[in-house]
Formats: C-alpha cells, sequence, structure tokens
C-alpha cells in the first residue's frame, strides 16, 4: 500500500483539503476487470465517516480491485458561503461537488485516457464481470454511468434501453448517478469544465454531458452498479419501508430484484457497533442478530434478509468492517 498526502487546489479554493491514498491488492499480471480497462479507480469517502471507508476497502479487497481512496475533509464555513450563492445547496451537497471535481482534475492532469469515480456507497450486481465485459467492449465511451437513480426511468427511459444501454430522454427529472462513473479523458474535460463555472449539485451536470456525447454517453441497464439508499452523507434518506423508499424503486427501476446485487446495509451496522461477534458468529448468524435489533417487527426483519445477500460477505469481513 503506497500513500501520499497533499492540499489540493480544485481551481475552486486551496481550503479544500484532500489526503489521496493509493491501494494495490493485485500484484498479478491478472488484473480486475475495472482495472484492465481504466487507467484508475477512485473511491470517494469523507475522511468522518470510518465505517464506508472500512467497508469499501473490504469490497475491494474482495474483488481485488487497486483503486487510489480519497478522503476528503468536510468543507470549512467560509468556503461554504462563498460556493453556496444560490443559498440552496447543503454542506454536504457542496462538498459532494468538490471531491468529484478533485477526481476530475486529477484524471486531466494526470492524463488519464479513461478513469472511474466511485462513491462508498455502492454495491456490484452478482454477475457484475460479464456485464461490465459486455458494455465496455461495444462502444468507445465519454460518460457512462455505471448506474443511475434515474427517477424518470419507469415511465420513460426504460423504453429507450437497447442492448443493455439508454440515453435518457432531455426532458427526464432527477436522472442522478454519481455514485459510479466511468470517462474518458475528454468526458472528465467537459464535466470539469462545466461543472467548475457552475456549482450545482454534482448530478444536475448530467444533462449536458449527454448533450455534448450524443454518440458516447450512455446509462447502464440494469444497473451494474447500485447505491445503498438507507444510509447517505448528503440528507437525502429513504428510510426501510417508507413511502420515500417505495417511491424511489418504483420510479427508478421498472422492476428491482435485491437478489441480484451482493446487498449489505451498513446502517444496520452503524447504530449496533458495539454487539461483539462471538467465536462461533457466521456472517449469516452475527448480520441476523443486528436485523433483529434493528427492526422489530419480524415480517421486516425477513425483508431485510431477503434483501441481502448472505453467502458472499464473511465473519472476516465483518471483523474488517467493524476496525474501528
Amino acid at each position: 500500500m503506497n500513500a501520499e498526502k497533499y492540499n489540493v487546489d480544485t481551481n475552486i479554493s486551496d481550503n479544500y483539503k484532500v489526503t489521496s491514498i493509493k491501494i494495490i491488492f493485485s500484484t498479478s499480471q491478472k488484473k480486475n476487470l475495472l482495472n484492465k480497462y481504466s487507467d484508475q479507480v477512485f473511491i470517494i469517502n469523507l475522511i468522518t465517516n470510518k465505517l464506508r471507508r472500512n467497508y469499501i476497502m473490504m469490497l475491494m479487497k474482495k474483488y481485488k480491485i487497486d483503486f487510489t481512496l480519497v478522503l476528503v475533509e468536510p468543507i470549512k464555513e467560509k468556503l461554504y458561503l462563498t460556493l453556496n450563492k444560490n443559498k440552496k445547496l447543503t454542506k454536504s451537497e457542496i462538498g459532494c461537488t468538490l471531491s468529484h471535481l478533485w477526481c476530475l482534475n486529477k484524471i486531466i492532469k494526470e492524463g488519464h485516457q479513461n478513469a472511474i469515480v466511485f462513491e462508498d456507497d455502492i454495491i456490484f450486481h452478482k454477475n457484475f464481470n460479464n456485464l461490465f465485459l459486455n458494455i465496455i467492449k461495444k462502444h468507445t465511451y465519454d460518460f457512462l454511468l455505471l448506474g443511475a437513480c434515474d427517477f424518470s426511468f419507469s415511465s420513460t427511459n426504460y423504453k429507450n434501453v437497447v442492448d443493455g444501454l439508454y440515453r435518457p430522454d432531455p426532458n427526464s427529472i432527477k436522472v442522478y448517478g454519481a455514485h459510479a462513473i466511468y470517462y474518458s479523458l475528454l468526458g472528465a474535460q467537459k464535466m470539469f469544465e462545466y461543472t467548475h463555472q457552475n456549482i450545482y449539485f454534482f448530478d444536475r451536470n448530467f444533462h449536458v454531458l449527454f448533450q455534448y456525447f450524443p454518440e458516447t454517453s450512455f446509462i447502464c441497464s440494469p444497473n451494474l452498479v447500485v447505491s445503498d439508499i438507507s444510509t447517505t452523507n448528503l440528507n437525502h434518506y429513504y428510510p426501510f419501508f417508507s413511502e420515500s423508499e417505495k417511491s424511489y424503486y418504483s420510479n427508478c427501476f421498472q422492476f428491482f430484484y435485491f437478489e441480484d446485487y451482493s446487498f449489505i446495509y451498513l446502517s444496520i451496522f452503524e447504530n449496533h457497533l458495539k454487539i461483539p461477534i462471538s467465536s462461533n458468529d457466521t456472517y449469516e448468524s452475527y448480520y441476523t442478530k443486528l436485523i433483529e435489533l434493528a427492526f422489530k417487527d419480524k415480517s421486516q426483519q425477513e425483508e431485510i434478509k431477503k434483501r441481502s445477500v448472505l453467502n458472499f460477505f464473511n465473519i472476516k469481513d465483518i471483523q474488517m468492517l467493524l476496525l474501528f
């Protein structure tokens, strides 16, 4: 593991501090597909959220994905007031935008021909490798969302899906998906240029990219990567079994199958970090214990268990997750 620590000027402010750590899990010639088809993989993590950091480290280790961990600090009040000119953004939303700008700036300065930027709440499709390989060999991409929170999908955009890819209708509302983006160098340059000039919530810029790259910008369907919406650093809450959660899945997907993804809910761990792991615990027994503490209703317990993957993670993964 190699580490470099430095303060970064994203051409917005030298008060925005980032620690960048290069993490290598595979030293063999046989690289993970993400490392094979991209020059760099960045993963953004808020430095105060160690649970998510432990999760993403554990996840990347399981997939043997080499990546650069981008540790960002909460933005300071002075910078927030300077950038929040329309008074509509939270500190977290501006921090999210600046962290993506840092990654884009890094891609551009280092001249990466392609790169992937992940956020730290990602969940992979169980058939990710085959789906990704099929997609990446199809086209040259400048801007590719590996997953999207497309609130117009079930009403409109599902009709545009052709062979695993689609472009959203220009009139679509709320097409988000900053959690998993593949860029070409040109795509990174264009996104940086537009976002740097217009400090909005980062996801709001996507239609500009789809218009600028009419032949080389797409969204993957099914999503190759989804995000865990039960926990957030952005105050965008979708509580379990709430109307907002129900609306999210009904709007953003025509049909969503939890069993297609390696779901693990960090919010369940977040509230029970002091529950000890016993010597005879398995992943399933420990995770079930937390589910029963988090949900008193038996039917909800069963539903969360059905949503979650029980044969991918193991008890050593949980130990790494809870390493504080």
